[in-house]
């Protein structure tokens, strides 16, 4: 049972590996194309204003570790949230500060 559950989509997504180098620890994500800090913006991002709809609800944005990245029209942005009916894609261009 443990080894076929290994191999299944869950959907807590990928985990964090966390990776021994020089006497310390770094983390890394468990998947290709995805880094630690893009996630790290995105959760920021969730966090944001930009993500409340005119009622006060929070949206949640598509990621790679919530509901996936989506497609549209033949592009995949790091994140998509679509906010009182308007569509808005998050890209991570590989700076955090």
């Amino acid at each position: 049972m443990y080894l076929y559950s290994q191999e299944q989509d869950l959907p807590c997504g990928p985990g964090i590996e966390w990776n021994l180098h020089n006497k310390n620890f770094n983390k890394s994500v468990m998947i290709s194309q995805v880094s630690f800090v893009q996630m790290q913006w995105l959760f920021a991002m969730q966090e944001s204003d930009v993500c409340f709809d005119e009622n006060g609800n929070r949206i949640q944005i598509a990621h790679a570790y919530h509901q996936n990245e989506i497609v549209m029209n033949g592009h995949k942005p790091d994140g998509y949230a679509k906010v009182n009916n308007e569509h808005i894609f998050f890209e991570f261009l590989g700076m955090f500060l």
